[in-house]
């Protein structure tokens, strides 16, 4: 049996759900026994379930108790994943996020020997702003991106990779995200009904909706500025919003005392977000940059229409070959209103998106190509068939 170590920072949103399918698929192999380093720092329901099925299954488990910033208790982290790595001896190490992929390849300088693995689902210097704090994070991307084999979601991100952090094409793959179609399914008239009554939302509104933290990499004040306008020419139009982060307290300021508010209907949680998506009519998206972003693609699955802003990660959409998907400029709040508009407008019937999702992003198709990846590198290393 081969043992294959995930380590995932945040334990929540779409990071952490690529790791938990992922996890959930490699678990379903009985070749394979999987270990798991999380943090409880920035978690949710679905982790705590994710750490119990693992346990169950008779693998280790580590809380780093790490957040995604550097600080002090990180050396202790690492100290820690250290000795999981001893313990467990992993064949495979497969890292998620920016932090927990700094973690896991530092260990590298120390001797790690087992084929190492990086997502990063979305580099930060995507955003495209020539800070400080981008250019820390793309030295540190150039420096540790040369360890191990990364898994690029996008071809947004791969070419990043190589033209902005000068990476070899020899250590990048490209697997994009995926979505569990079984969970993430259009909505029956009797679905759609049930969910908006939870909701508070009638049953003859036009609801678009999205799912993503109140964060500067969401942009949630183009989004609202631009439902603004929406929901000002539309009486039967209803805004929904599933998320938290950082910028909730600013966004309910910017709603607060509007004639349009009681058409919003904001949720910051909750444990079951595929029945969210069955209230809508059309999903939307904000964003500044992606890696291939999660919500997208459920959103895809539920068979919704999209809006999406142009940005890295979204602007992959368009190779899929959408027919029901609109587009506007990054941070135009005019232009995605009318997007959004001309989506509610224009009548249409049906759309080829769950097709698409069903035929090409399963994790049946995904995450089998990430499983083949590991077998490779690992017979690649020892000769060894997992």
């Amino acid at each position: 049996m081969s043992h294959i170590l995930l380590i995932v920072e945040p334990g929540m949103d779409g990071v952490f759900r690529h790791t938990e399918g992922l996890a959930d698929y490699l678990l379903s192999k009985q070749e394979v026994a999987v270990g798991l380093a999380y943090s409880s720092v920035r978690s949710s329901d679905a982790l705590w379930a994710l750490v119990e099925r693992i346990g169950v299954a008779g693998g280790p488990v580590l809380d780093m108790q790490i957040g995604n910033a550097p600080a002090g208790r990180d050396f202790s982290a690492v100290g820690r994943l250290a000795a999981l790595i001893v313990r467990f001896k992993p064949d495979v190490i497969h890292a998620h996020s920016s932090k927990g992929g700094a973690l896991a390849r530092l260990l590298w300088y120390a001797g790690l020997s087992a084929p190492l693995f990086y997502t990063p689902n979305a580099y930060f210097g995507l955003n495209r702003v020539d800070s400080a704090k981008t250019k820390v994070f793309n030295a540190i991307e150039t420096v540790l991106g040369r360890i191990g084999r990364t898994i690029n979601v996008s071809a947004s991100e791969r070419r990043f990779a190589r033209g902005r952090l000068g990476l070899p094409a020899s250590s990048l793959l490209a697997v994009p995200n995926a979505v569990d179609c079984e969970r993430f399914r259009p909505a029956s008239s009797a679905d759609r009904a049930m969910h908006r009554r939870v909701w508070g939302i009638p049953q003859d509104a036009w609801v678009l909706g999205t799912v993503g933290r109140y964060s500067e990499q969401k942009d949630p004040e183009t989004l609202y500025r631009a439902v603004e306008r929406v929901l000002a020419v539309e009486p039967d139009a209803w805004f929904a919003h599933l998320g938290q982060g950082e910028q909730y307290d600013a966004i309910t300021g910017m709603v607060a005392g509007k004639p349009w508010a009681n058409r919003v209907v904001r949720v910051r949680y909750s444990a079951t977000p595929a029945e969210f998506y069955r209230a809508l009519d059309v999903f939307v998206l904000s964003s500044r940059y992606e890696g291939l972003p999660i919500s997208g693609l459920e959103a895809l699955a539920a068979g919704l229409p999209l809006v999406f802003t142009r940005c890295p990660g979204c602007e992959d959409f368009e190779a899929l070959g959408l027919n029901a998907v609109r587009w506007a400029p990054v941070s135009d709040f005019q232009a995605l209103s009318a997007a959004i508009l001309s989506m509610k407008r224009e009548a249409r019937g049906g759309n080829n998106h769950r097709e698409i999702a069903l035929r090409k992003l399963t994790p049946k198709v995904v995450y089998g190509d990430i499983l083949a990846a590991y077998r490779a590198a690992l017979h690649e290393r020892l000769g060894v068939v997992i």
